[in-house]
C-alpha cells in the first residue's frame, strides 16, 4: 500500500474517531480544527485560517458561518480593512478546548501504542516534514 493511502486512512479515521466524540457537543470532527486554531491564535483572519490548515478560503468562510451560528466564535470587521473578518473563540469554544485536546490526545495514544517513545518522536519528525512538503507542492504549483 502507497503512503498515500496509509496517510488518508488514518485521516479518515481520526475523522471518524473525532466525529462519534464530538457529536453530543454539536461538532463535526473536522470543525475542532477551526476552533482550536481559533482558540490559539484569537482575532485571527478566515484567509489565515485557510492557509493553516490548507483549506479553501470559501470552505473556511462556511465552516465559521456554522460555528458563529451554533455560538463557538464571533467574527469581527478588521478596523484596518473592512473586507476581512477577524474571527475570535466564545465561551463556549473555549471551555471545550480540554475535551477536543483530549480527543486528540487519545486517538495518537490508541494508534501509537505499540510504539516506543523513540519511535513516537521520530513518527511525528517524519509526519511535520510530509505535512511542511504538502503544503509546499500546493503552494508551489
Amino acid at each position: 500500500m502507497s503512503l498515500t493511502r496509509y496517510i488518508g486512512q488514518t485521516s479518515r479515521a481520526y475523522s471518524i474517531y473525532r466525529d462519534q466524540r464530538l457529536e453530543k457537543f454539536g461538532l463535526v470532527g473536522y470543525q475542532s480544527l477551526y476552533l482550536t486554531t481559533v482558540c490559539r491564535h484569537p482575532g485571527i483572519t478566515q484567509e489565515e485560517i485557510a492557509e493553516k490548515l490548507v483549506f479553501n478560503k470559501s470552505s473556511v468562510a462556511r465552516q465559521i458561518a456554522t460555528l458563529e451560528e451554533r455560538g463557538f466564535v464571533t467574527r469581527e470587521r478588521c478596523q484596518n480593512d473592512k473586507r476581512n473578518l477577524r474571527i475570535f473563540p466564545t465561551e463556549k469554544a473555549t471551555a471545550l478546548l480540554p475535551e477536543i485536546g483530549k480527543i486528540s490526545s487519545e486517538f495518537f495514544a490508541l494508534i501509537s501504542r505499540d510504539l516506543d517513545p523513540e519511535e513516537q518522536a521520530l513518527l511525528s519528525e517524519l509526519c511535520q516534514r510530509i505535512c511542511d512538503r504538502a503544503k509546499e507542492a500546493i503552494r508551489n504549483r
